[in-house]
């Protein structure tokens, strides 16, 4: 279980906010991709907004090992093409979720609207292996750092 940072639950407890998440497969040329409807910059990396999803990352107590699923959205080809003219197994992945926020604040009598941005890393392993599915979509499974 990782423990989420003070300043990452302060953002959580905000009345207004949005959440995003973003993936990072350090490929031979890493691949950066936010779940965001515009390019996201983080940690000197510009993430690409493509579809991808994940149910939730599966663990436990003991020598269990974490691993999460990952649904991309491959309509580009870009994913396949990496992907094939590399082994992608045992390169490391990353998720993080962004949190935007929105706060009032009264600036000589008149109220604006203040925005921070606040990142928590999620989940962090190796690429265990991948999969074309379905139409335009790549199966990528991730497998804790801590084997």
């Amino acid at each position: 279980m990782r423990a989420l940072s003070p300043d990452f639950l302060k953002a959580l407890r905000g009345d207004r906010l949005s959440f995003f998440f973003l993936l990072r497969l350090g490929l031979d040329t890493p691949l950066c991709f936010t779940d965001a409807d515009h390019e996201v910059y983080y940690d000197d990396e510009k993430y690409l907004p493509v579809g991808f999803k994940f149910d939730s990352i599966q663990g436990g107590a003991g020598l269990a090992v974490d691993t999460l699923s990952i649904n991309i959205d491959d309509t580009n080809q870009v994913m396949t093409s990496s992907l094939l003219n590399q082994d992608a197994r045992n390169k490391w992945a990353s998720i993080h979720m962004g949190v935007v926020t929105e706060t009032d604040v009264e600036i000589d009598g008149e109220t604006h609207v203040q925005t921070g941005r606040t990142y928590q890393l999620l989940f962090r392993g190796i690429i265990g292996g991948w999969e074309l599915t379905g139409d335009n979509m790549v199966k990528v499974d991730l497998t804790n750092e801590m084997i």
